[in-house]
């Protein structure tokens, strides 16, 4: 679900209360109390009462009712009116260091260089862009049957094991190879059998991974 117009915690609270509000009315806490009207009731209490914590979650996060704010900042709002998540990614790489930030900076350095890139980065600048491609995208593959999905098994399976290979490769410190049919990842998944990762990450390995990371 998608309110463009919205800030991110409003759109949180808003997909919440509808989730629990079509559960409490459509879902009773047992299937013999569907008919029995006491309970229903109950179900019907918990449902208003879910709309009433949405209703001022909204209220209390959404800019149009500053006037209405408990306090002068917005309702769980740690980082000011653009806050949404404290994403942070560092990814160290055979060749260099990538690192990313929600709301801050992104950039990356190649091993070897002194030169270093790096540059502001806000998801609210940079998501309109990427939304307006990603509908786009939508669109032509409803507009043609014949167009398959971009997300699909063939395409997201080998990029999710490419990604376990790396980490068995950071593991080993040294190249690995890997199966690059597609066909392969596709049989390999069938519906009945195990997904067998090629790469043979286990948790074991991603534990020495972390315990490698510097802090």
């Amino acid at each position: 679900m998608n309110y463009p117009r919205l800030t991110p915690h409003t759109q949180l609270a808003i997909f919440a209360t509808l989730g629990l509000v079509i559960g409490f009315l459509m879902t009773p806490a047992r299937a013999r109390w569907r008919a029995h009207n006491p309970a229903r009731s109950l179900d019907r209490l918990l449902a208003l009462a879910t709309v009433l914590v949405g209703a001022f979650l909204v209220v209390q996060t959404e800019p149009a009712f500053e006037d209405w704010w408990l306090t002068a900042q917005s309702l769980g709002n740690r980082a000011g009116a653009t806050y949404w998540m404290h994403l942070d990614l560092d990814i160290f790489c055979t060749h260099g260091v990538i690192w990313a930030q929600q709301k801050g900076r992104w950039g990356y350095q190649v091993r070897g260089e002194a030169e270093v890139f790096d540059e502001p980065a806000d998801y609210f600048e940079q998501e309109h862009g990427g939304q307006r491609d990603f509908v786009g995208a939508v669109g032509a593959w409803l507009d043609d049957e014949s167009r398959p999905h971009e997300c699909r098994l063939e395409t997201a399976l080998p990029v999710m094991w490419a990604i376990f290979a790396a980490l068995k490769s950071a593991k080993l410190g040294h190249r690995i190879t890997m199966n690059e049919d597609t066909e392969f990842f596709l049989r390999a998944s069938q519906q009945g059998r195990p997904i067998g990762v090629p790469a043979g990450v286990t948790d074991n390995d991603l534990k020495a991974l972390r315990n490698q990371l510097s802090r």
